[in-house]
C-alpha cells in the first residue's frame, strides 16, 4: 500500500501546474506542453520577479535528468543525477560530444539539490552548429572529471528545441542570471518539494464541509486528521491536501484548484495522464470522459501496472464559482471494482451537493 500511496502522489502532482524543475519559479499558465510523446520533453515558460525565460526538460531511465533553458541571449544546459556528489560551489570540467563529433569542454557550475545529489550547469557557447547537433543528433555523451560517463539519448530533441525557440520568442527575458537554480533538474523524486495549490482558511473549511457532506454517501469512509495522514500516507500528507479519507484498502482526497475555470479542466486532465504515463514503467491505461450529466465535469481513469506501481485511480474534476473541485478515489488494481464504486458514489453525491 505504501508504494501505491507514493505513486498516487505522483499522479496528483502531475495534475497540477507544478514542475519538479521549477519549484523556485512560477510557471506561466497556459505555456506548458509535452512534445515527443508521453515520455517526451516538457516545455514551459516561467517568470521570477522581473525575469522570464523558457525551459525544456526530460528524465531518463537511469534516473538522470537534462534541461535546456533560454533566458535573454543565453542558452544554458544542466544535468542532474541523484547519485552525483560533487563539491558544491566549485567548477568542474565536463567533456561532451554528440555522436562521433569532436568533443567540447564546459566548465560546469556545481549546485546542491535540496533532496540530495548535485547539479551541473553552465551557459553553452553561442554556436548554431552546436545547436544543430543537439537538435538532430542521436546521443549526447558526457564525461565528468573523475571518470563518470553518461550517455543521453537525444530522442525528440528536434521537437523540444523547436518548441523552446518558439516559447523564447515571447518569454526569453532580458537578464543573465548567475545561477540556473529552479530551471534545472532538482530531484529524482517527481513530487519532491511540491505541494498542492495553497488554500485560504475559508477555502479549507469549505473543502472539509463538502467532504463531510459527500462522505455521508460512502459508508465506512472516515476523514483522516493531519497526524493520521502523516502516519497512513506521508507522501500524500506532504502535498497538503485539504481532505484525505480512508476505508479499508481504498483512500481518497479532495482539494480545490483556486481560480481555475471550466476552460482549465481539460488541461488539468491531460496533465494527469501525461504525468503518469511518463512515470509508469509498465502497462498504463488512461482515459478522460465528460460526465453524462454535465459536460463541464471530467472523469479521469488511470491504471498503472508496473513492478513498483500497481494502482487504479478515479478522479473527478468539477468547476464551481471559486475554482475546480478535485476529488480522487484510489487503491490497488484488485480493488478496482471498489474504487469505481466509490467514484460513482462520490459523483452522485457531488451532483446533489453542488448545483450545475
Amino acid at each position: 500500500m505504501k508504494a501505491v500511496l507514493t505513486w498516487i502522489a505522483v499522479i496528483v502532482v502531475a495534475t497540477m501546474p507544478i514542475s519538479a524543475m521549477a519549484q523556485k519559479r512560477e510557471t506561466i499558465p497556459g505555456t506548458e506542453q509535452r512534445v515527443g510523446g508521453p515520455a517526451g520533453w516538457m516545455v514551459w515558460a516561467w517568470k521570477e520577479g522581473s525575469r522570464s525565460g523558457c525551459s525544456t526538460y526530460n528524465r531518463f531511465t537511469d534516473g538522470g535528468e537534462m534541461s535546456f533553458t533560454v533566458e535573454g541571449d543565453q542558452l544554458r544546459i544542466a544535468w542532474f543525477h541523484p547519485r552525483w556528489r560533487y563539491p558544491v560551489g566549485q567548477t568542474i570540467p565536463v567533456t561532451y560530444w554528440v555522436d562521433g563529433l569532436a568533443p567540447r569542454v564546459l566548465n560546469a557550475n556545481v549546485e546542491a539539490v535540496d533532496t540530495g545529489g548535485t547539479m551541473l550547469w553552465n551557459v553553452l557557447p553561442d554556436s548554431p552548429e552546436l545547436f544543430e547537433q543537439f537538435r538532430i543528433g542521436s546521443v549526447l555523451h558526457i564525461r565528468v572529471q573523475g571518470g563518470v560517463s553518461v550517455n543521453y539519448a537525444l530522442t525528440s530533441t528536434n521537437a523540444a528545441l523547436a518548441s523552446l525557440r518558439i516559447c523564447a520568442q515571447q518569454y526569453r527575458g532580458t537578464g543573465a542570471p548567475g545561477s540556473t537554480a529552479g530551471a534545472a533538474p532538482s530531484s529524482g523524486d517527481p513530487q519532491a518539494g511540491a505541494v498542492l495549490p495553497v488554500l485560504t482558511a475559508d477555502q479549507r473549511v469549505d473543502a472539509v464541509r463538502l467532504a463531510a457532506n459527500l462522505l455521508t454517501k460512502l459508508p465506512g469512509f472516515r476523514l483522516l486528521n493531519e497526524e493520521e495522514q502523516k502516519k497512513f500516507a506521508p507522501s500524500i500528507a506532504a502535498l497538503k491536501p485539504a481532505v484525505v479519507w480512508q476505508s479499508d484498502n481504498i483512500f481518497g482526497l479532495l482539494h480545490i484548484v483556486p481560480d481555475a475555470t471550466e476552460a482549465d479542466i481539460q488541461k488539468i486532465a491531460v496533465g494527469t495522464i501525461s504525468g503518469i504515463m511518463q512515470a509508469c514503467k509498465g502497462e498504463t491505461t488512461a482515459r478522460v470522459a465528460p460526465d453524462v450529466r454535465s459536460p463541464a465535469v471530467r472523469r479521469v481513469h488511470i491504471t498503472c501496472l508496473a513492478p513498483d506501481a500497481l494502482v487504479a485511480s478515479r478522479t473527478i474534476l468539477m468547476p464551481f464559482k471559486g475554482g475546480v473541485y478535485y476529488l480522487m478515489a484510489a487503491g490497488v488494481p484488485k480493488e478496482e471494482a471498489a474504487v469505481t464504486r466509490a467514484e460513482e458514489l462520490l459523483r452522485n453525491a457531488l451532483f446533489e451537493v453542488v448545483p450545475q
